[in-house]
């Protein structure tokens, strides 16, 4: 788990009386995307849901709370897109928000403990629970359909042809993780388990590539043994070290890598942003992100046309003020910053 000052004052959010009533969001035009934001737990504020449109610029800082006038809950987790369908694990809440991708109105929500991380197929939602398990749930009648033990703090998930993989971090047994170090396997269909794949220390991020491979983030123990990126084959069962880094974006075979290194007695932060090659792991190029760069980078995404998306806070010190997205063009150059929530950790386009 990772733990408004508004840029448009647009919408009017509703009080707790119930006569009084909330402003919708409009639908949103397809140029823009929404930002998970994680809040600060610690400081007690809830996450939110940011509205970009890249067209005019314009941010609505909290839409999600706009349309429905509820917060989303507190640390709210990667998102998953299906069918016009939103999928948003609030992790302390212990839930799921089924959300409409047009406007982000509540079409349902699922109660599960703890929910790390979702993927969606035609028939399931797959939630991995911090408490070791994974839920099945049917994603037409939101109902559970099964439970299955996995491992302790599995993180992320990614879907590959007809199977599910999940990092299994162990990431609350310091500074061991002796009972991670791996990637579970299970089948989409009969939710089967295939054979454990062995991957560095506590594997976090995980992504799918285009040739059929998985990349993952192994974060180390935060001390003596640093942030690895490794390549996965599924098929061989073997994994490859590529290079350290903190946070990865894949876009068809091209990997983004961001590798931050935090001084924590100065909160001094050194950043690279290289590209590789997602298949072969060789360096395609230093330095790839140029311009306007954030000081503390949380998360990077593609979007479909090869743009770049990084997530970052104002400082490494600064994880419960609103924070930025930095957009750079297929190319590697500056486009533009818009200003978000608190911790924003995850985009969906």
């Amino acid at each position: 788990m990772r733990y408004l000052l508004p840029l448009f004052c647009l919408l009017m959010v509703a009080c707790s009386s119930s006569d009084e009533s909330v402003t919708p969001v409009p639908d949103v035009p397809k140029s823009s995307f929404y930002v998970v934001n994680q809040g600060s737990f610690y400081d007690g504020i809830d996450g939110s849901i940011s509205a970009v449109n890249t067209e005019t610029g314009i941010v609505i800082p909290d839409a999600f709370m706009a349309q429905n006038g509820v917060s989303i809950g507190g640390t709210p987790q990667s998102a998953a897109k299906y069918a016009g369908t939103l999928y948003v694990p609030a992790f302390e809440s212990g839930m799921v928000w089924t959300l409409n991708a047009e406007n982000l109105s509540v079409t349902g929500t699922m109660s599960t403990p703890t929910p790390q991380a979702v993927a969606a197929t035609a028939d399931y939602l797959f939630v991995a629970n911090n408490d070791g398990n994974l839920s099945v749930f049917d994603r037409n009648s939101l109902q559970l359909v099964e439970k299955i033990p996995v491992g302790p703090n599995p993180y992320s998930l990614a879907l590959l042809g007809d199977e599910l993989f999940i990092s299994i971090s162990d990431g609350y047994n310091y500074p061991t993780y002796e009972n991670g170090l791996r990637l579970a396997r299970f089948s989409t269909t009969d939710f089967s388990r295939g054979e454990d794949i062995p991957v560095g220390l506590n594997p976090g991020q995980l992504i799918a590539t285009a040739s059929g491979k998985l990349v993952v983030v192994c974060s180390g123990n935060y001390a003596d043994v640093p942030s690895k990126v490794y390549s996965v084959d599924p098929a061989t069962i073997e994994s490859t070290y590529i290079c350290d880094g903190s946070f990865i974006a894949v876009n068809g075979n091209d990997l983004l890598v961001i590798h931050s290194v935090t001084d924590w007695t100065t909160y001094e932060t050194v950043t690279t942003y290289n590209l590789y090659d997602a298949n072969t792991g060789a360096l395609k190029r230093e330095n790839f992100l140029c311009g306007n760069l954030p000081t503390a980078p949380i998360n990077v995404q593609f979007d479909a046309d090869g743009n770049i998306y990084v997530l970052a806070d104002p400082s490494a010190a600064e994880y419960n003020m609103p924070g930025y997205v930095y957009r750079y063009n297929a190319d590697g150059t500056y486009n533009t910053t818009y200003h978000v929530g608190v911790h924003p950790y995850n985009i969906i386009f």
